[in-house]
């Protein structure tokens, strides 16, 4: 779990930002119940379908994979346009309900991230829906990426909150 950030804040120069995150966290309870944070980090094998991007993904997602593969570097532009920096390194894996259902302990959850690996669940993220998801999950990579081991002094809800500007979800 993520603890409270150290620090204090200028009361001039943070007032509205703190304002607007503590609005927010109303939606980083409601996300964290979607699937967004609490995973394992190993990386399975039964991912063995790759296609370009850095995807993987079991053999029955091998389209979705491939969706999601295209919409990859349009994600990673938009990600960029509003933090300044990409991810740099990260792995989306991609598999049905059941074997998501396996690496990621939240149920009800269509995608989530943890440490380099972005997970799909190819039967819950809408087609529509899909490249605002991977914005999401690969802004959780680059803030983790940023942090590095202080990752744990940033609040899990500011968090949420920048996932949800960044993408739209």
């Amino acid at each position: 779990p993520r603890s409270a950030a150290r620090g204090t804040a200028s009361a001039s120069g943070n007032t509205e930002a703190n304002d607007m995150l503590k609005r927010l966290s109303v939606i980083t309870v409601l996300l964290g119940l979607l699937g967004c944070a609490g995973l394992r980090t190993d990386h399975p094998q039964e991912f063995s379908y790759s296609a370009p991007g850095n995807v993987w993904a079991t053999p029955d997602a091998q389209t979705e994979a491939g969706r999601i593969s295209a919409l990859l570097p349009g994600s990673i532009a938009a990600v960029q346009s509003k933090l300044g920096r990409g991810p740099h390194s990260f792995n989306v894996l991609v598999c049905r309900s059941e074997c998501f259902a396996s690496h990621v302990p939240v149920t009800g959850a269509a995608a989530a991230q943890t440490g380099p690996y972005v997970f799909v669940n190819a039967e819950m993220v809408d087609r529509a829906d899909m490249q605002a998801v991977l914005i999401h999950e690969l802004t959780h990579r680059v803030l983790e990426e940023q942090r590095g081991a202080d990752l744990h002094k940033v609040p899990e809800w500011a968090n949420e909150a920048l996932a949800v500007w960044v993408s739209g979800v």
